[in-house]
């Protein structure tokens, strides 16, 4: 398979509509966006997320052992009081997560297929309920039901693993809460696991690739949280995204050839061949 088939599997996500709405803070009425086109502008300073991460954890970073790239949140951490103090609303939240669901099928997913050296579609999701708080249930319960629909609908083949940790007896009441939103398939590959989830973690995520915040190794100058590591910031495995327009032509996306199994891509003009 080739660099240009993983890439043109790997964003089949643009060119979509997004619709916000019930909004747990103002409930405002539905606004479709592009994110095609709000990809190539939202929080380009980085400001926003500076800001959002020092009330609500969520960031990609690095991979697993199957090559995913890796997504870390913590749900339990999100202080809802204080973001709306802060003046966050819950469109705005939710368009900041379509935006990286974007930037992962666009960027994030093709290079890791490039050092993979096959197709890598799905991710590694890592969601900590920690410190879950019983007063937020409600804003979160909106809030978990507006980011699933919205990934249900606009990626739902995107997942690959989930793991919730720290999920305490006594609000056992999480999972059936997210299971409740999901279909039985992406249902499935979620894990639910309690405060001892750091060995079966380890089997999926190397542990120099787990934030330390999660129980791993890694910490990044700066922090994991803002430092977007991962095979999509190195230079050998990163290509100019396809909703970045090239100035020039060196620059452009050009495919690249990768041999999997017994089997060779061999692109010759516009056809691909492949060879025993």
């Amino acid at each position: 398979m080739t660099i240009l088939e993983i890439e043109d599997k790997a964003t089949m996500g643009q060119q979509r509509l997004l619709s916000l709405s019930d909004d747990p803070f103002t409930n405002p009425p539905e606004q479709p966006l592009k994110l095609d086109e709000m990809v190539r502008t939202w929080d380009k300073d980085g400001l926003f997320k500076k800001r959002l991460s020092k009330h609500y954890t969520q960031f990609y970073h690095k991979t697993d052992k199957d090559g995913r790239p890796c997504y870390f949140e913590k749900l339990g951490g999100i202080d809802f009081a204080k973001l709306r103090k802060e003046g966050f609303t819950n469109d705005q939240m939710i368009l900041n997560l379509a935006v990286e669901y974007e930037k992962m099928v666009d960027s994030r997913l093709p290079a890791c297929s490039r050092r993979a050296g096959r197709l890598v579609e799905t991710s590694c999701s890592v969601l900590d309920a920690n410190h879950l708080s019983f007063l937020d249930t409600e804003a979160i319960r909106n809030y978990i039901r507006q980011t699933s629909a919205m990934s249900n609908s606009n990626y739902p083949e995107r997942l690959g693993k989930m793991y919730v940790i720290n999920v305490p007896w006594s609000i056992k009441w999480l999972w059936g809460l997210i299971r409740n939103f999901l279909d039985p398939v992406t249902a499935s590959k979620i894990h639910v696991l309690g405060y001892n989830y750091k060995a079966e973690l380890l089997q999926q995520i190397p542990e120099e690739n787990l934030p330390a915040m999660f129980g791993g190794k890694c910490n990044c100058e700066g922090g994991c949280e803002l430092s977007d590591e991962g095979p999509w910031q190195e230079d050998e495995w990163k290509q100019p995204a396809r909703r970045e327009e090239p100035s020039d032509a060196t620059i452009e996306n050009k495919p690249t050839d990768i041999v999997t199994g017994d089997a060779a891509a061999v692109v010759e003009g516009e056809e691909t061949k492949v060879a025993a």
